[in-house]
This record gives C-alpha cells, structure tokens and sequence, in this order.
C-alpha cells in the first residue's frame, strides 16, 4: 500500500504544479483513493464561508444523497462531517444508524447503503476550516492501524489541493483590490524593479502599465532628488525596512509630482523579502492648500499685500539690518481720507474694488526693495530701507516719496462706472534712532499720521521727537485707564429725557471718570482709547450691569423708568455680547422693555448682516435700539428699514444753529420727516435754549436732552430722586 500512496502523492503534486483546476484534483484523488481501498466511498466536501457543507468530490455516492446534505450547517450533530468541521477533530462513526451524531440523518445510512462514515477536518494555515475528507462503508467498523494512517495522508494531499485554492483565492482577492485601490501602488522587486503598477498610479502619471513594467523605480524620479534618495532607498531595500517620506516622480510629460511615498517589505513563507510594495499619495492639492494658507495668513485677501503679521516680521528684520549696516530706512504710515463714505454710498464691494487699485498705485510707485503692505481698513504701511546714512537725507528722501504717493492717490480712479478722487493722510518715522522696536516705529508713523490729518488731510507730517510726548500721554492715560477700571474710579451719571410737555419718560446713562490726579476726564479723552486697547468691553459691560440693576429697582418699587447705554462698535462686535446681555438682564431681573441700546451709524455699516441678526435676537426679549448721533454718518435708508430701531438722536451739531441756520433747520426737518415716515421717535440732544425748544416742538419732534432740561448728574442720586418722586421738571 505504501506505493500505491506514494503514486498518489506523486499525482497530486503533479497536478497541483500543473495548476489543474481544483475539482478536477478532487475528483481524481477520490477515484484514486477508492481503487486502493476496498469497499470504500470517498467524499470531500467543502465549507463555504457561512459554515455549511458544500460539494466538493464525491465521484461513488449517490446523487439524491449528496443532494440532501448540499448546503446543510456545521454543527455538533450534522453527522460525521458537518460534526468534524464543528469541532475541528476527526470523527469516526462505526454505525451510523446507533451514533447520536447522526440521530437527524440516520435514516439515510439504509436509504443509500452505509453504515460506517470516518471524517476529518481540513485546515487551514490559520486553522479555519477548509472542507471534509471522508469515507463511507457498507458494513458497520472502525478503520484498521493501516486504514487510519492512509486516511490521515490523504486528509493531507486534500488540505495541500484546497491550501493551493484558499492561496489562489486570496492572491486574486488582493490582485482585484490592487487593481481597483485609489490609491496609487507599486510592487517592485528587490533589485528596485517595477513588477506591477495598478490604474491609479498609471492614470497618476499618465504611463500605461506596460511601459512601466520592468523599469527601475529610480528611473521615475528626477535627477537631482534621485541623488538624494538612491542611498537611503538602497539602504531600505538592502535592510528590508519600511520607509516613509515625500519625494517627487516623473509624469509622462517629465514633470514632477510631489508624492508621499510608503515602502513596505513582503517577505514569503519562508520570511525572506523579494517584493516591496510602494503606495504613493499625490501632494499636489494639499501643498497648493497649504501654500494658500500660507499666503492667507500672511497676505490680505483683499488685496494680496503683506499682513500685518508678515509686514512686522520684515519691519524687524529691516531694522536689525540698518542697524547693522549704520543705514536708514523709513517707515510711512497712510491712511486714506473719508474712504468710509465710499462704502457707505457704493457699497463694500466697490470699495474693496477700489482698495485693489490703491495697492496696484502704490507698488507701482515705490522702489522694488520696498515693501507696501495693507492693516486693515484704510490702513496702508510703507517700509523703505538704505535711505542713506545721515538720517537728515533719509527724511528728506522719505518725505519726496510720500508726496510722490499722495499725488499719485488723488488722480481719479475709475471703478466700476464711478470715478475716484482719494486723498491720504501719511506720517513718517525715520529709523534707527535709539533702541526702538517695531512696534514703536508703528506707533510714531501713526502718530505722525494723526498729525497730517489734523492739519487738513491730504497732507504728510514727519514724526519728530516732540511727538514723543503725545506718545507717553497716551500711554500714561492707557495705564490709567486700566487701573481706574480695577480702582472703580468710573462713575455713571444719567441725563433725563422729556416729551414736549416736559415729563420725563427716559434717562441716558453717561459714563464718568474721576480720576484722583487728572481730576474729571472729558469722555472725548478716554472713550476712544478705551475702545483702542479693549478696555471698552469691561467698561461696557460694568455700565450695563449698573443700567439694568436702577431698572430692575425702579420697576419693583412701582416707578419704572426706560434709560439708554451707549454701545460701541467694538463691545458690540464682541462674539458673546448677545450672550453678555442676555445673561446681564437675566440676573438683575430688568425689563428688557425698558432697556434702550444706544449704537451709532458706523455699526450699521459695517457688517450689516450680523448687526441685523444681533439687534433682532435683542429685539425679540423687548430691548429697544436707537442710533445716536443720527445724521453724522452715512447710513442708508434700506439699511435703517431692516433694523429693529425704536429711535433715533439727532446730534447736538445740527440742533445748537436750528435757530439762526436755515440749513441746519431744514435738515432737522428733514430728519424728523424721515422718522416720522419711519415710525421712528426721535430725541434731539443738545437742546440748551428755549428758542431750540420751541422750534423742535413745532416740528414734532418727541423727546428733548439737553443742558436745558437737565445736567446730567450722579446716577444713583437721580434714582434715588426718581424713586422718591422729586425729580425736576423742566423750565
């Protein structure tokens, strides 16, 4: 027997290097088994990846049987085989008819003529379980000593026949993924040789898949980065290492495309590397996505110039160079006059439009070593370098170039259909003087600015040394400020409202500063600086809080009363300020209907949008909004539609000459006309003579502020006269 086994060995291995198809090798290994056995039936059956039985070679049994197991699960009584893959041992039944394994398919031991099944389990390499071998007897038994080591060696030659397929099965599994992957893969060999390439790497270069097989890796990376990475890459494949990094190949058309690149070793059964498989990322969108971020951070999107990040960083730079070189440089600082009021009457659009062509002037009128870059807003700096070496000639060279450029800005420009006359305000600062940083030179040029447009705009003013006094004012007032926020120096005083028969229907809330040196700070001094360095958001908030807890107190004690805050722009484009008023109101417990937020045109304009969402979520728990200081912006009537505004104030500056100014008249007329078609109530301020008065009345105007009414004064004074109900009538 043991050369018939031997012949049969040979003829499946045989047939296993002649890639004979797997039911062909089944068939002929149970025809074979069966003529060196006696009295025997062969069956080999597979397992599907559901756990049931399914045919695999069965050239002796019959049909109708293997018909009625086809398909039947794995499981502790399926019977000789099904029980044997269950359990992944042989099981050996000498009597089908008593054995409780097969108690569901006992009656078809007679029905088809056995009575003995011996079944084992093929595995595979992981132990799963690939099939059955098997074999059937007409008599009842055991296998013999012989029987068992035969069977035993066949049950091998099966799991060799049903390996090679499982092998096969998942080599085109993987073959079909790599032809269908994304992502673009290599397989080469060990001597860097292509030996596949899959359609997403051939459609990434534009190669068909013949042209790249056989070629070296090598050959499809440009010379210059080939020098660079043919050691390492050498070294990977020698050492049989995983390799990551980014190195650009060659297009069909030689042009170079930037890769991620992940070299992984495969090694066969016996643990040695031939293959590397090579998969690859195209770089292109996420470089040109980091370079626009780049760009993004560090250049205005309107109009391509440096940022103020990049700008400081070459500001530094150019002063540790003139330091260095004993040279000067300037730096200019221009601001482009009323450039709101293009804004306001053509819109943003226009006025980005117009900005564009600003920076196109200035560049093309500055050096090409000079650096032109944008703020933000109407905000331009100028950075000029080796203006000379005596300082006199740098300024005298820095003050050609800023009239060069406010002559160039006022020539008309025309945009769109209109046509743009700009005027411009420029300070300069000459550097180096001493040990100044860049921020310092910023602050001189915008205080030199400053000084341009208080002698009339359209003007340039050099920063000298006496200006450093301003500078320390201001910074000794910012540092006041921040302690007379901490020191609670600030106090609220509130100015009454009246209608035209002078009762008091509201009470504006005026910010105060006593300050234990400076004494009483006008307004005019600290608002602006607070709005400057941030501190108007605390100031802001301490203001309405103080606001809303005389409301809650006024409406308890049976008297309520409507008072106004003042918003800035800045406390209102905070991004928790509808959340900050919310809260504010929710925890005094004010009436939201008596709250009147007070904000000027300048927010209207600015982000309208936002300003509309914002105001109408504070419109719906009941605050009212007015519009201070109506008439000295440029806020639209479409604008003044959409908002949810109760009112608004004309400013004192058209009220004081309503009497003797038959301009200033018609255009409080005209204001009161507006509100009135509007729905609009208006207070006028500054009402300070009864003639003021008396016209203002005349003209339906229904509510008047003003030193003729009342001073404003302490606020928790005038609560507590309100309370008691003394406050004074108006004359």
């Amino acid at each position: 027997m043991s050369d018939a086994v031997f012949l049969l060995e040979r003829a499946v291995l045989n047939g296993l290097a002649g890639d004979a198809p797997l039911p062909e090798l089944l068939r002929r290994l149970a025809e074979d088994i069966e003529a060196i056995l006696d009295d025997v039936r062969v069956s080999i059956q597979r397992i599907d990846g559901h756990g049931k039985l399914r045919a695999g070679a069965s050239p002796s049994l019959d049909p109708d049987y293997l018909a009625l197991i086809e398909g039947e699960s794995i499981g502790p009584k399926a019977g000789s085989c099904g029980t044997a893959a269950f359990i992944r041992e042989p099981v050996v039944v000498s009597d089908v008819r008593t054995d409780p394994r097969w108690e569901n398919y006992k009656t078809l031991g007679d029905r088809f003529g056995f009575r003995a099944c011996w079944s084992f389990p093929v595995l595979g390499d992981r132990r799963e379980v690939l099939g059955t071998f098997a074999l059937y007897r007409a008599e009842p038994g055991l296998p013999d000593a012989e029987e068992q080591g035969l069977i035993a060696r066949c049950a091998e030659l099966v799991h060799l026949i049903m390996a090679r397929e499982q092998r096969q099965a998942e080599i085109d599994l993987l073959r079909r993924g790599f032809d269908r992957s994304l992502v673009p893969m290599l397989l080469i060999d060990d001597s860097g040789r292509i030996d596949l390439a899959n359609p997403a790497l051939c459609r990434l270069l534009g190669i068909a898949t013949a042209q790249l097989r056989g070629q070296s890796l090598m050959s499809l990376i440009g010379l210059v980065e080939r020098l660079e990475v043919l050691e390492e890459l050498q070294a990977i494949i020698k050492q049989n290492l995983n390799w990551h990094g980014e190195l650009a190949m060659l297009d069909a058309d030689g042009a170079a495309v930037p890769l991620d690149v992940m070299v992984t070793p495969i090694g066969n059964d016996h643990r040695d590397v031939a293959h590397f498989m090579v998969s690859l990322t195209d770089l292109r969108e996420r470089l040109r996505a980091e370079a626009e971020l780049e760009r993004l951070a560090f250049h205005d999107p309107v109009t391509g110039l440096p940022n103020r990040s990049l700008f400081e960083d070459r500001l530094s730079m150019a002063l540790a160079t003139s330091r260095r070189e004993r040279q000067h440089g300037a730096l200019l600082f221009v601001d482009l006059d009323h450039f709101k009021m293009v804004n306001d009457l053509h819109g943003h659009s226009q006025g980005d439009a117009l900005l564009v062509a600003v920076a196109d002037r200035l560049r093309l009128s500055l050096r090409e070593e000079d650096t032109v870059a944008r703020l933000g807003g109407d905000e331009f700096v100028v950075l000029c370098s080796r203006l000379g070496a005596d300082p006199l000639v740098a300024a005298r060279r820095a003050r050609m170039l800023a009239d060069k450029l406010v002559a160039e800005l006022v020539q008309p420009l025309q945009i769109r259909g209109h046509s743009h006359a700009l005027t411009a305000s420029v300070g300069i600062t000459v550097f180096p003087k001493g040990l100044e940083t860049g921020e310092d030179l910023l602050r001189e040029a915008d205080t030199a600015m400053y000084r341009a447009k208080e002698s009339g705009r359209n003007a340039v003013a050099l920063f000298d040394p006496q200006m450093q006094s301003v500078l320390r004012e201001r910074d000794a007032l910012e540092r006041d400020l921040r302690q007379a926020l901490q020191r609670r120096e600030f106090a609220l005083h509130l100015q009454p409202q009246v209608d035209q028969d002078g009762r008091v229907c509201a009470a504006e809330a005026l910010l105060r500063w006593q300050h234990p040196e400076r004494g009483n700070v006008p307004p005019l001094n600290f608002i602006r600086l607070a709005e400057e360095c941030g501190l108007i958001v605390p100031l802001g908030d301490w203001v309405l809080e103080q606001v809303c807890t005389w409301l809650a107190r006024c409406a308890t004690a049976g008297r309520p009363l409507h008072m106004a805050v003042n918003v800035s722009v800045r406390q209102f484009r905070e991004p928790n300020f509808l959340a900050r008023v919310e809260q504010i109101l929710r925890q005094s417990g004010a009436d939201p209907l008596h709250l009147t937020l007070e904000v000027t045109e300048s927010l209207l304009i600015d982000d309208a949008e936002a300003s509309v969402d914002i105001m109408s979520a504070l419109a719906k728990l009941g605050v009212r909004f007015s519009i201070d200081d109506f008439g000295i912006g440029y806020s639209s009537l479409s604008y003044l539609r959409r908002l949810p505004l109760r009112e608004i104030k004309i400013d004192k500056s058209f009220v004081q000459d309503i009497v003797d100014n038959a301009d200033d008249a018609a255009l409080v007329q005209t204001m009161l006309s507006m509100a009135k078609h509007l729905r609009l109530t208006v207070v006028a301020e500054g009402v300070e003579t009864q003639a003021q008065r008396d016209l203002l009345c005349q003209w339906g105007c229904q509510r008047l502020q003003g030193y003729l009414i009342d001073r404003p004064s302490d606020g928790a004074l005038w609560v507590e006269r309100w309370l008691a109900a003394s406050v004074a009538a108006p004359p």
